[in-house]
Order: structure tokens, then C-alpha cells, then sequence
């Protein structure tokens, strides 16, 4: 199930696959796993996996142009991940930052621009 998507700039597309699993601990608990993958709208049997949440992902955003590529994701229950790709890459990501909190409800940038900036 796609449980977040987002469009950049620059023509990728961000989506995430959510997945529930049974676990250990019963039959009626699931552990979810969730993947984040990145793809060129114009290629998008070159998809590739940014990287994987434990949580259902709810959010994903683009950063501002420019800050460069890089890709935020939260998930339902205590993660912000921002995912840089590997020399420039599409089709390899790397975790650039993880910040667990105890509920995040919303995640966003940030307008950087200099237009706005103080004195």
C-alpha cells in the first residue's frame, strides 16, 4: 500500500510501500515495515530503495532547490530520516540524518531562501 508520495523539481518521484507482517507475538500482531523509493518520472523502471522506516511512512518532501537533493521522510510513530543520494546518484541513497522524537504529526522545509532571510 503507498502511504506517502512526493513529486520534486526535478522530476523524481518519492513514494513509499507500506507492509504489514505478521510477528512473533500472536495472531493478531503485525509488525509494518515500510520502504522509501525514489524513481525518474521518465525512467521509472530504474527505480531504486532510499531506504526502509520500521513504521508506516506518513510524510515525504523534497528540500527546497536550493538546498540540492535531498529527501525527507517521517513515519507514523518517532522517525525523521533525510536521504541524500550517494555521489549525485538517483539510484544510490544514503541515511544523511535520523532524529527519533516521541510523536511526529508533521514534518516539513523551511523556506531557505536568501529573499527571506534577516539581516
Amino acid at each position: 500500500v503507498v502511504g506517502a508520495c512526493a513529486w520534486s523539481d526535478d522530476s523524481l518521484l518519492a513514494f513509499s510501500l507500506n507492509t504489514s507482517k505478521p510477528s512473533n507475538r500472536g495472531a493478531a500482531a503485525h509488525a509494518s515495515s515500510c520502504g522509501v523509493f525514489v524513481m525518474h518520472v521518465d525512467w521509472p523502471e530504474r527505480h531504486s530503495q532510499a531506504g526502509q522506516h520500521e513504521h508506516d511512512v506518513t510524510i515525504l518532501q523534497w528540500a527546497p532547490p536550493q538546498l540540492g537533493i535531498c529527501l525527507l521522510s517521517a513515519d507514523a510513530r518517532s522517525c525523521i530520516c533525510l536521504w541524500k543520494p550517494i555521489d549525485g546518484l538517483i539510484n544510490r541513497w544514503a541515511l544523511h540524518h535520523r532524529l527519533l522524537y516521541s510523536s511526529v504529526k508533521l514534518a516539513i522545509w523551511l523556506n531557505s531562501s536568501p529573499a527571506y532571510s534577516l539581516p
